[in-house]
């Protein structure tokens, strides 16, 4: 009895149209096929995959992009540019090639780096908190339990950051 007054609406006092927003958010998406003609040429794939709107109100927060994946792109970027100075000499394209990684390591990927360090703890605490959260149907208000604040679905990030 304790655990199902804990999910009561803050609202309206009941729990029959309560329901976890992370489990409305995950079964807020489904698939369909897609038999349009609409496309002349090329492969199209036969489904489509739409969300409620209510899914898309209460979605989790976008999680910060890890810049890890950019090193590869630059990688090939500088082994493109070592080939190009090769052909004059190979001490020269070494060194540009070391001086342009060292400008781009300390211009580009650390700002980023730092960037993505402060924010993915602050994401981690927004998810948790994400998932802590419950919704209403009958009130369409997003609660806390723990805590019993409500807001509309359009203001979930108030419950969030």
């Amino acid at each position: 009895m304790a655990t199902e007054t804990a999910f009561r609406c803050p609202q309206c006092g009941e729990i029959d149209a309560v329901r976890k927003v992370s489990a409305i958010y995950n079964n807020g998406f489904s698939t369909i096929p897609n038999d349009s003609p609409l496309v002349p040429y090329g492969v199209v794939d036969k489904t489509i995959t739409t969300i409620t709107s209510l899914a898309q109100k209460i979605a989790p927060p976008p999680e910060p992009k890890d810049p890890g994946g950019m090193n590869l792109g630059c990688l090939f970027l500088l082994f493109i540019v070592f080939l190009i100075a090769s052909t004059t000499s190979w001490i020269f394209a070494l060194g540009i090639t070391i001086t342009l990684a060292f400008l781009v390591n300390y211009f580009l990927f650390k700002p980023l780096q730092k960037e993505y360090k402060e924010l993915k703890p602050e994401w981690d605490e927004a998810i948790r908190r994400w998932s802590e959260l419950y919704y209403c149907s009958r009130d369409d208000c997003v609660f806390n339990p723990n805590t019993g604040e409500s807001v509309p679905p359009e203001r979930i990030s108030a419950l969030i950051y």
